[in-house]
């Protein structure tokens, strides 16, 4: 158009350019959100197991936390898990939170009775 005005082919190819944009942008935004609930999940999951039942904590002498989380490391980093593989190493930081929580938990007590 001579005034300056866009056809209505313009417009649709500026809104095709801005729909792609905005899909792109939340795409992101929604595999955040879901590997953060992962590893949410993970830490809340393993913490409630061990919890629950305690006489299942530990694996050939080693904490559950470390063993489940340290294997899904292992799954994510070597590529087992395919295209979920972040979405594994996820669960596998929230599995490893538990044993660092519970580390440094035990860590602090047996410091505090230590203490003067």
């Amino acid at each position: 158009m001579a005034n300056g005005e866009l056809t209505w082919k313009d417009k649709f190819q500026n809104q095709k350019k801005l729909n792609k944009k905005l899909r792109e942008e939340s795409t992101g935004a929604i595999e955040t959100a879901a590997r953060t609930g992962l590893t949410m999940g993970g830490a809340f999951g393993l913490a409630w197991w061990e919890s629950r039942f305690p006489e299942n904590k530990e694996v050939v002498g080693a904490p559950l936390s470390l063993v489940a989380g340290g294997a899904l490391t292992v799954a994510a980093y070597m590529g087992w898990a395919g295209a979920q593989s972040s979405n594994v190493e996820a669960l596998a930081n929230g599995m490893l939170s538990v044993f660092a929580v519970q580390k440094g938990a035990e860590i602090g007590a047996e410091q505090l009775a230590a203490s003067p």
